[in-house]
């Protein structure tokens, strides 16, 4: 994907389905049209049947049977073959599905977006009983201790973000109001949120984490643990994230805490 124009990656895929989706449309088709074909043989033999036997002499009885298993044989391959259709219209439907998903997830990937997010998405395609619980997964390793995350802390405050232009700091978000935290988090990128709530404040964290459900706030707690970062990039993600607050506060979307005495 890298290097590759969105538009172009979105062309080929959606051809490639239209492609599948037609050639599915075919091998229904011809399976439809042969149950069709045996539901005319049979009626068209039991009119024989009846017409070429029904001077002969033979009885009523006889004579039905005749009639009826013609026309039996025709409906009986009929059926087989209606049910054959639907199996594969079924199969058609499931594996373009499974194409759309990836081309979405495709797509969100190549946008930069966070794959627990992309995984989110995805599951708007499925059922809601077949849709992942959300439940958190168990820890795959010891998550890192306190005194590892002051320590990290105290080195982002001691790096000052040179991107910062503006009296807003990251710090001070604790101090924001719930309403301000939730229209700040649905504007901050989530990658930038990820770096910035790295190396934050504990204050911060519970700030930003009481405003997030808790599948978002699993995730995001994940993928910081995942994160491998120094204190000067988390400290330049931070004042990034400063300087967005301050120009949503410029747009009055949100409000500032007043300034400590």
């Amino acid at each position: 994907m890298d290097g590759t124009e969105p538009a172009l990656i979105m062309d080929i895929l959606e051809t490639e389905l239209q492609f599948i989706e037609d050639r599915h449309a075919d091998h229904s088709r011809v399976v439809s049209s042969f149950g069709r074909g045996w539901l005319l043989f049979g009626v068209i033999a039991s009119l024989m049947t009846l017409t070429l036997q029904g001077g002969s002499g033979l009885a009523g009885s006889a004579l039905l049977h005749r009639v009826g298993l013609s026309l039996l044989y025709g409906v009986l391959i009929f059926g087989l073959m209606q049910t054959l259709t639907n199996r594969l219209e079924v199969a058609d439907a499931q594996e373009s599905l499974h194409k759309r998903m990836v081309t979405e997830s495709v797509m969100n990937l190549q946008s930069g977006d966070n794959p627990r997010i992309v995984e989110h998405k995805l599951s708007v395609f499925i059922e809601p009983r077949s849709r992942p619980s959300g439940k958190p997964a168990p820890p795959q390793s010891a998550p890192q201790s306190t005194q590892a995350d002051e320590e990290l802390v105290a080195e982002v405050a001691r790096n000052p973000a040179s991107t910062t232009d503006t009296t807003f700091q990251f710090a001070d978000a604790a101090r924001l109001s719930d309403r301000s935290i939730q229209a700040a988090l649905r504007q901050i990128d989530q990658k930038d949120l990820v770096g910035g709530l790295k190396g934050a404040p504990e204050s911060v964290r519970v700030k930003f984490f009481g405003n997030m459900s808790q599948r978002v706030r699993g995730f995001i707690k994940e993928e910081i643990g995942h994160l491998q970062a120094d204190a000067a990039t988390i400290a330049e993600v931070q004042g990034r994230i400063s300087n967005h607050i301050a120009k949503l506060a410029e747009e009055g979307k949100i409000d500032l805490p007043e300034a400590e005495a």
